[in-house]
């Protein structure tokens, strides 16, 4: 979650970003991706950070603890405090929608370089303001990344679009947002996101937020 001076609070997209374990070398990865073989055991550990300030804000892990045909089910557990939680995702890591919450789409597999899509996403911040995004992503092809974890060739996704505020006392509060996605089919996984959260009508403060893969382990 982001926050500016102003105390407009413009809720972050929660992504699933995979971390490796493994020889940091980089790979000759295919430029489309399909939907992941994801297993039980599946394990992927990151760390976000401010994008300006590269201030740590977080560290936490995803273990896949049930799969079926349309839902993957993980355990999230934050490093620090060390308490847990369940997940349930679409199986192109998207958070699945619910009654009042509709989850954005950032990957849309098979990932083929040129395809682009509009998502949408609808959520409640933590102080009780509605925030709607809209985003068209894109994917640009494939790209070497070098994250924590090693150097990977990913699929490079990139989206454009806009946020408001849809509670009535704050509809003048909106403005453009910006996001990378780095995909790397071998891992199942992103391997660095980012996003910038450009100044909404009252505020003149930028807000960046990166998350990045520093360990993973998969299944056979």
């Amino acid at each position: 979650m982001l926050k500016n001076s102003k105390g407009l609070v413009v809720v972050a997209v929660s992504f699933l970003v995979t971390t490796a374990m493994l020889p940091a070398r980089a790979a000759d990865y295919p430029q489309s991706g399909n939907v992941p073989d994801v297993k039980v055991g599946d394990h992927w550990e990151y760390q976000s950070k401010g994008l300006f300030d590269n201030e740590r804000r977080t560290e936490y892990s995803l273990t896949v603890t049930a799969v079926d045909a349309d839902h993957i089910t993980l355990k999230r557990r934050d490093v620090e405090s060390g308490r847990t939680k369940t997940l349930e995702r679409e199986r192109d890591w998207s958070d699945v929608s619910t009654p009042g919450h509709m989850a954005g789409r950032y990957l849309s597999f098979p990932l083929t370089p040129g395809k682009s899509w509009d998502t949408d996403q609808d959520v409640t911040n933590s102080v009780g303001n509605r925030v709607k995004w809209s985003t068209r992503m894109t994917v640009e092809g494939v790209e070497r990344i070098t994250v924590p974890a090693g150097t990977f060739d990913a699929i490079k996704v990139r989206g454009f679009g806009n946020w408001h505020i849809l509670s009535t006392a704050r509809s003048d509060a909106h403005s453009s947002l910006e996001m990378t996605l780095w995909y790397v089919p071998a891992i199942k996984q992103i391997v660095r996101h980012e996003l910038i959260v450009y100044p909404s009508t009252r505020s003149t403060v930028y807000n960046g937020w990166t998350e990045e893969l520093t360990a993973y382990s998969l299944k056979p």
